[in-house]
């Protein structure tokens, strides 16, 4: 049995071509629950995480546009940050 391929946002050309994975998420086997664009700060957010929102392994991410300079905002499960 093939396993399903990890979730991950992909990028491409207007026309369709050169279409590559722009962000694997950062915690394994985790999913995509929320995207952002801020193109005027040039920074990508997301959260991810293996379960319903706020469940303790959720993180709030960010990278520069260009999918580099991965960071931790937010570990939703740590309630000290």
């Amino acid at each position: 049995v093939a396993k399903a391929p990890l979730p991950q946002v992909a990028r491409m050309n207007l026309d369709g071509s050169g279409l590559e994975a722009f962000l694997l998420p950062q915690g394994g086997t985790t999913d995509f629950k929320g995207i952002a664009v801020d193109p005027a700060g040039e920074q990508f957010y997301w959260l991810e995480n293996k379960g319903p929102f706020g469940s303790p392994t959720a993180k709030l991410y960010r990278s520069d546009l260009q999918g580099g300079n991965i960071q931790v905002l937010r570990d939703l499960g740590d309630t000290n940050s």
